[in-house]
């Protein structure tokens, strides 16, 4: 019983990581940002496709690209790559 009490509690530290936003480790399923990238790169043209594509009014676009920058500026992780797509969908 203690050996499988041990496996596991090495199980769990072993997929620990620090959390960016708070500093505080963490446990994680293994996924690293380069993981996330890939799955985002992935499931974007799904997602496009799903959603009726890309909302094509310029304005619009550019007004929530500038505002994701922002908010990409202050989070936790600024130097990451971050990309802003405006649905074609009447879904919120």
């Amino acid at each position: 019983m203690r050996g499988g009490a041990l496996l596991i509690a090495l199980l769990v530290l072993g997929g620990c990581a620090v959390n960016p936003a708070t500093g505080e480790r963490m446990v994680t399923l293994g996924t690293t940002l380069e993981d996330e990238h890939r799955i985002g790169l992935r499931e974007h043209p799904r997602i496009l496709k799903e959603f009726g594509g890309v909302y094509s009014d310029t304005k619009v676009t550019a007004y929530v690209a500038r505002i994701g920058a922002q908010l990409a500026a202050a989070s936790e992780l600024p130097r990451i790559s971050w990309r802003f797509t405006v649905l074609n969908s009447e879904q919120i």
